[in-house]
Protein backbone atom coordinates (compact mmCIF):
# COMPACT_ATOMS: atom_id res chain seq x y z
CA UNK A 1 0.00 0.00 0.00
CA UNK A 2 1.41 3.37 -0.99
CA UNK A 3 1.69 6.30 1.36
CA UNK A 4 -1.11 8.83 1.38
CA UNK A 5 -0.23 12.14 -0.21
CA UNK A 6 -0.61 14.66 2.59
CA UNK A 7 1.27 17.52 0.93
CA UNK A 8 -1.82 18.93 -0.77
CA UNK A 9 -4.50 18.12 1.80
CA UNK A 10 -4.13 21.12 4.13
CA UNK A 11 -7.54 22.32 5.26
CA UNK A 12 -8.38 26.01 5.56
CA UNK A 13 -11.31 26.63 7.88
CA UNK A 14 -13.13 29.88 7.24
CA UNK A 15 -15.44 31.61 9.71
CA UNK A 16 -18.14 33.53 7.85
CA UNK A 17 -18.96 36.64 9.88
CA UNK A 18 -22.43 38.22 9.44
CA UNK A 19 -22.57 41.97 8.84
CA UNK A 20 -24.33 42.78 12.18
CA UNK A 21 -21.32 41.41 14.09
CA UNK A 22 -19.01 44.13 12.76
CA UNK A 23 -21.38 46.94 11.73
CA UNK A 24 -19.96 49.29 14.39
CA UNK A 25 -16.67 49.71 16.21
CA UNK A 26 -18.25 48.44 19.43
CA UNK A 27 -19.73 45.31 17.88
CA UNK A 28 -16.49 44.60 16.02
CA UNK A 29 -14.48 44.86 19.24
CA UNK A 30 -16.89 42.52 21.08
CA UNK A 31 -16.85 40.00 18.23
CA UNK A 32 -13.05 39.88 18.09
CA UNK A 33 -12.83 39.58 21.88
CA UNK A 34 -15.37 36.73 21.87
CA UNK A 35 -13.39 34.84 19.21
CA UNK A 36 -9.99 35.04 20.92
CA UNK A 37 -10.40 31.65 22.69
CA UNK A 38 -11.08 30.10 19.29
CA UNK A 39 -8.17 31.66 17.43
CA UNK A 40 -6.57 28.23 16.81
CA UNK A 41 -9.81 26.75 15.43
CA UNK A 42 -10.10 28.89 12.29
CA UNK A 43 -7.65 30.08 9.65
CA UNK A 44 -9.53 33.00 8.18
CA UNK A 45 -12.53 35.28 8.55
CA UNK A 46 -14.87 35.99 5.62
CA UNK A 47 -16.86 39.14 6.33
CA UNK A 48 -20.32 39.27 4.76
CA UNK A 49 -21.16 42.49 2.95
CA UNK A 50 -24.83 42.29 3.90
CA UNK A 51 -27.44 40.28 5.75
CA UNK A 52 -30.12 38.72 3.55
CA UNK A 53 -30.05 36.95 0.21
CA UNK A 54 -31.83 39.37 -2.12
CA UNK A 55 -30.07 41.77 -4.47
CA UNK A 56 -28.30 44.45 -2.42
CA UNK A 57 -28.13 47.90 -4.10
CA UNK A 58 -24.72 49.56 -4.21
CA UNK A 59 -26.14 52.71 -2.65
CA UNK A 60 -26.76 50.64 0.49
CA UNK A 61 -23.22 49.26 0.38
CA UNK A 62 -21.37 52.59 0.20
CA UNK A 63 -21.93 53.59 3.87
CA UNK A 64 -20.54 50.22 4.98
CA UNK A 65 -17.18 50.65 3.28
CA UNK A 66 -15.41 52.29 6.28
CA UNK A 67 -16.32 49.31 8.47
CA UNK A 68 -15.29 46.79 5.80
CA UNK A 69 -11.99 48.64 5.47
CA UNK A 70 -11.20 48.49 9.21
CA UNK A 71 -12.60 45.09 10.19
CA UNK A 72 -10.05 42.84 8.40
CA UNK A 73 -7.22 44.38 10.43
CA UNK A 74 -8.95 43.53 13.69
CA UNK A 75 -9.52 39.92 12.66
CA UNK A 76 -5.85 39.65 11.67
CA UNK A 77 -5.07 40.27 15.34
CA UNK A 78 -6.33 36.71 15.85
CA UNK A 79 -3.64 35.42 13.51
CA UNK A 80 -6.10 34.85 10.69
CA UNK A 81 -6.26 36.13 7.17
CA UNK A 82 -9.38 38.17 6.56
CA UNK A 83 -11.37 38.90 3.45
CA UNK A 84 -14.78 40.04 2.26
CA UNK A 85 -17.59 37.68 1.26
CA UNK A 86 -19.83 39.36 -1.32
CA UNK A 87 -23.11 37.70 -0.44
CA UNK A 88 -25.02 39.23 -3.33
CA UNK A 89 -23.75 39.99 -6.82
CA UNK A 90 -26.95 39.18 -8.72
CA UNK A 91 -28.94 37.96 -5.68
CA UNK A 92 -29.91 34.48 -4.45
CA UNK A 93 -33.58 35.04 -3.60
CA UNK A 94 -35.59 37.43 -1.46
CA UNK A 95 -36.76 35.83 1.77
CA UNK A 96 -38.62 38.94 3.00
CA UNK A 97 -39.64 41.17 0.06
CA UNK A 98 -41.60 43.56 2.27
CA UNK A 99 -38.42 44.52 4.14
CA UNK A 100 -35.99 44.42 1.24
CA UNK A 101 -34.92 47.48 -0.76
CA UNK A 102 -36.23 47.78 -4.30
CA UNK A 103 -33.87 46.60 -7.01
CA UNK A 104 -32.41 49.38 -9.19
CA UNK A 105 -31.68 46.80 -11.92
CA UNK A 106 -33.94 44.59 -14.09
CA UNK A 107 -34.95 41.24 -12.55
CA UNK A 108 -34.31 37.72 -13.80
CA UNK A 109 -37.27 36.36 -15.80
CA UNK A 110 -37.96 32.69 -16.48
CA UNK A 111 -39.28 30.94 -19.59
CA UNK A 112 -42.89 31.43 -18.49
CA UNK A 113 -42.43 35.16 -17.81
CA UNK A 114 -42.27 34.77 -14.02
CA UNK A 115 -40.00 37.30 -12.32
CA UNK A 116 -37.51 36.31 -9.61
CA UNK A 117 -37.78 38.44 -6.47
CA UNK A 118 -34.41 39.76 -5.40
CA UNK A 119 -32.46 38.35 -8.38
CA UNK A 120 -31.09 40.47 -11.24
CA UNK A 121 -30.75 39.76 -14.94
CA UNK A 122 -27.02 38.97 -15.36
CA UNK A 123 -26.84 40.62 -18.78
CA UNK A 124 -28.33 43.96 -17.75
CA UNK A 125 -26.03 46.98 -18.39
CA UNK A 126 -27.36 48.50 -15.16
CA UNK A 127 -26.28 45.41 -13.22
CA UNK A 128 -22.84 45.41 -14.83
CA UNK A 129 -22.37 49.05 -13.87
CA UNK A 130 -23.44 48.35 -10.28
CA UNK A 131 -21.15 45.31 -10.20
CA UNK A 132 -18.15 47.41 -11.27
CA UNK A 133 -18.77 49.88 -8.45
CA UNK A 134 -19.53 47.13 -5.91
CA UNK A 135 -16.27 45.29 -6.50
CA UNK A 136 -14.24 48.47 -6.87
CA UNK A 137 -15.41 49.57 -3.42
CA UNK A 138 -14.66 46.17 -1.93
CA UNK A 139 -11.23 45.85 -3.55
CA UNK A 140 -10.41 49.32 -2.22
CA UNK A 141 -10.87 48.00 1.32
CA UNK A 142 -7.69 45.91 0.92
CA UNK A 143 -9.12 42.49 1.88
CA UNK A 144 -6.91 39.41 1.91
CA UNK A 145 -9.36 37.77 -0.49
CA UNK A 146 -12.73 38.45 -2.09
CA UNK A 147 -15.27 35.64 -1.93
CA UNK A 148 -17.83 35.71 -4.74
CA UNK A 149 -20.87 33.84 -3.43
CA UNK A 150 -22.83 31.17 -5.28
CA UNK A 151 -25.67 33.41 -6.41
CA UNK A 152 -23.89 33.42 -9.78
CA UNK A 153 -25.47 30.28 -11.16
CA UNK A 154 -27.60 29.17 -14.08
CA UNK A 155 -30.20 27.11 -12.20
CA UNK A 156 -31.83 26.66 -8.79
CA UNK A 157 -33.24 30.15 -8.34
CA UNK A 158 -36.13 30.00 -5.90
CA UNK A 159 -39.60 30.38 -7.37
CA UNK A 160 -38.75 30.33 -11.08
CA UNK A 161 -37.93 27.74 -13.72
CA UNK A 162 -34.27 27.11 -14.63
CA UNK A 163 -31.96 27.83 -17.56
CA UNK A 164 -31.17 31.51 -17.59
CA UNK A 165 -32.95 34.81 -18.05
CA UNK A 166 -35.76 35.13 -20.60
CA UNK A 167 -36.40 38.86 -20.13
CA UNK A 168 -37.20 40.96 -23.19
CA UNK A 169 -33.65 42.29 -23.45
CA UNK A 170 -32.11 38.81 -23.27
CA UNK A 171 -34.57 37.53 -25.89
CA UNK A 172 -33.70 40.45 -28.16
CA UNK A 173 -29.95 39.80 -27.83
CA UNK A 174 -30.40 36.06 -28.41
CA UNK A 175 -32.55 36.77 -31.49
CA UNK A 176 -29.72 38.86 -32.93
CA UNK A 177 -27.26 36.04 -32.34
CA UNK A 178 -29.34 33.31 -34.00
CA UNK A 179 -30.62 35.53 -36.81
CA UNK A 180 -34.34 35.20 -36.12
CA UNK A 181 -36.85 36.48 -33.59
CA UNK A 182 -37.06 34.40 -30.41
CA UNK A 183 -40.52 34.41 -28.84
CA UNK A 184 -40.42 33.42 -25.16
CA UNK A 185 -43.05 30.66 -25.30
CA UNK A 186 -41.86 29.26 -28.63
CA UNK A 187 -38.23 29.32 -27.52
CA UNK A 188 -39.06 27.53 -24.26
CA UNK A 189 -40.93 24.84 -26.21
CA UNK A 190 -38.02 24.41 -28.62
CA UNK A 191 -35.52 24.13 -25.77
CA UNK A 192 -37.61 21.39 -24.15
CA UNK A 193 -38.23 19.51 -27.39
CA UNK A 194 -36.79 15.98 -27.45
CA UNK A 195 -34.64 15.67 -30.57
CA UNK A 196 -32.84 12.45 -29.58
CA UNK A 197 -30.64 11.04 -31.06
CA UNK A 198 -29.86 14.34 -32.79
CA UNK A 199 -28.58 17.21 -30.67
CA UNK A 200 -31.07 19.97 -29.83
CA UNK A 201 -29.18 22.84 -31.45
CA UNK A 202 -31.49 25.51 -30.07
CA UNK A 203 -31.07 24.18 -26.53
CA UNK A 204 -27.29 24.12 -26.92
CA UNK A 205 -27.25 27.67 -28.31
CA UNK A 206 -29.46 28.94 -25.48
CA UNK A 207 -27.45 27.30 -22.69
CA UNK A 208 -24.24 28.74 -24.13
CA UNK A 209 -25.91 32.14 -24.37
CA UNK A 210 -27.11 31.95 -20.75
CA UNK A 211 -23.70 30.76 -19.50
CA UNK A 212 -21.99 33.54 -21.41
CA UNK A 213 -23.87 36.18 -19.42
CA UNK A 214 -22.42 34.91 -16.14
CA UNK A 215 -18.95 34.38 -17.63
CA UNK A 216 -18.94 37.99 -18.83
CA UNK A 217 -20.04 39.18 -15.41
CA UNK A 218 -17.26 37.22 -13.69
CA UNK A 219 -14.72 38.57 -16.18
CA UNK A 220 -15.91 42.10 -15.34
CA UNK A 221 -15.43 41.38 -11.64
CA UNK A 222 -11.89 40.13 -12.31
CA UNK A 223 -10.99 43.22 -14.35
CA UNK A 224 -12.40 45.52 -11.70
CA UNK A 225 -10.67 43.88 -8.77
CA UNK A 226 -7.27 43.86 -10.49
CA UNK A 227 -7.53 47.33 -12.03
Amino acid sequence: MGKADTASTACVLSLRVPWPLYESAGRLARTVEFLKPFRTVFNEAALFTEYGHGYFPVERLRPRVPFMRDAPFRFRELGWSAGINVLSTVGHFCEAPQFHPAMPVPPLTDCDGAVAEGVACPRSPALIEETRERYSLIAGCGPGFIWVDDDIKLNYVRGIKPSGCFCDECLRTFSEQIGKEADRAALAAEIRRDTWPAANKVRIAWIRFAEDAYCRLLAEIERTVHA
